[in-house]
């Protein structure tokens, strides 16, 4: 697993994109969605520097929950909520009762999360249903966005990996060959290799699921399932090899 902090450089454009519009610091003229979108976008260009490029942040597909493991969204508590005098006792997951009020600081696996709209769960439950979320991330009791708090939120979605993706590295090699001397880019320019990187992930990233399918004790290969999975194993390596050679050919104008 990644480091929770991921820093600006290890998030993929879509992520540092949603990171800025889910930012609720905008000039008094930007306040519509479609001017928030607009904004981010400038500020995502603006502050891609030569650190997002670095050989170590490149050659690492970026985790996925970054944006909850920052506590956007969702709040932590120290103490008791002065503003809620129906403020519950036990979580609402697993009906355990909170951690003393004293820990609450530690943000320990008891600590109670307030999510934004309204409800609260200890920091354990949170953190599994997090995990078990797919696409949307919303609130076990009343199904409200956690990043925003509205029902029925459609701008805060993130496409889950179906497993950890392949490393590109490995895709290259394959494609391209083992890199020769101290080429662990395989020649190919820093910002050309970071698009290939956010291009093929969740194709690398369904390579590895299935990958992991075929691989099992036991397997029948007359098994009409198997052999399905056979054909889109095939395909996916047909698709990353296009994809690698295009944005190579790209690379060359």
């Amino acid at each position: 697993m990644a480091n929770s902090h991921l820093p600006e450089y290890r998030r993929r454009a879509s992520q540092l994109l949603f990171r800025a519009v889910v930012d609720d610091e905008f000039p008094e003229d930007v306040q519509t969605p479609v001017a928030k979108l607009r904004y981010a976008c400038k500020t995502v260009i603006a502050e891609k520097s030569d650190e997002q490029y670095e050989l170590g942040n490149l050659l690492k597909d970026p985790d996925d929950l970054w944006l909850f493991r920052d506590g956007n969204g969702l709040e932590p508590l120290d103490d008791l909520p002065t503003d809620d005098p129906e403020f519950p006792t036990n979580c609402s997951v697993c009906i355990e009762p909170y951690a003393p009020v004293d820990q609450w600081p530690t943000h320990g696996p008891s600590t109670p999360v307030k999510t934004p709209c309204g409800h609260y769960f200890c920091s354990k439950c949170l953190k599994a249903w997090l995990e078990e979320c797919i696409d949307e991330y919303t609130c076990p009791v009343c199904r409200a966005c956690l990043v925003c708090g509205d029902n029925g939120c459609r701008f805060h979605v993130i496409r889950r990996d179906n497993a950890p993706p392949t490393p590109l590295p490995h895709v290259l090699n394959v494609v391209l060959g083992p890199s020769k001397g101290l080429q662990p880019l395989h020649g190919i320019q820093v910002s050309v290799y970071w698009n290939l990187r956010e291009r093929t992930r969740h194709l690398r990233a369904d390579l590895a699921g299935i990958e992991s399918e075929l691989s099992r004790a036991n397997v029948d290969f007359e098994d009409p399932v198997y052999k399905q999975l056979v054909v889109y194993f095939r395909d996916i390596w047909s698709t990353l090899r296009r994809d690698v050679k295009k944005e190579l050919k790209h690379q060359s104008r």
